[in-house]
């Protein structure tokens, strides 16, 4: 799954536990408004794991605005509880694919400017990606010759 595809996935997550909240993607928008949502790319690292498979780590933040730093918090502890407890049992929708997320952090709320408050979440996803190899022709007739002595 690309990061384009993991992050409109979360976004589409984020709108079915809080229909009608504002998504921004990729950055964080001048004036954010209590009830959005940004999701937000942090990093990607690529493992060898062998020669037939590459793991993947990548890190996503998610920011929850807020009137307040309670209601910052409040929405994104309901969001963690949704994304790690009740979206690994429902099935993937049409042609997606289901990603897993291993963990979501949240750390302290903040006030921005416009007296809106953030509060930040980094969700971890691992997944593997198979290795091309080169391709080979199939032996298509095999002949057993034997020799009586």
């Amino acid at each position: 799954m690309s990061v384009s595809d993991s992050i409109n996935r979360m976004s589409a997550l984020i709108l079915a536990k809080f229909p009608g909240a504002g998504i921004h993607r990729y950055q964080e928008p001048a004036a954010a408004s209590p009830g959005d949502f940004t999701v937000l790319f942090k990093q990607e690292t690529r493992k060898a794991v062998n020669r037939d498979h590459t793991l993947v780590d990548r890190e996503y933040v998610i920011h929850g605005f807020g009137r307040d730093a309670e209601q910052a918090v409040q929405a994104m502890e309901a969001l963690s509880k949704f994304l790690m407890n009740e979206y690994p049992a429902a099935p993937p929708e049409a042609g997606s694919s289901q990603f897993r997320i291993d963990t979501m952090t949240l750390t302290a709320p903040e006030k921005l400017d416009n007296g809106v408050f953030r509060c930040p979440g980094t969700i971890q996803i691992q997944s593997r990606e198979t290795v091309a190899g080169p391709m080979f022709e199939k032996v298509r007739h095999v002949e057993v010759r034997t020799n009586n002595l």
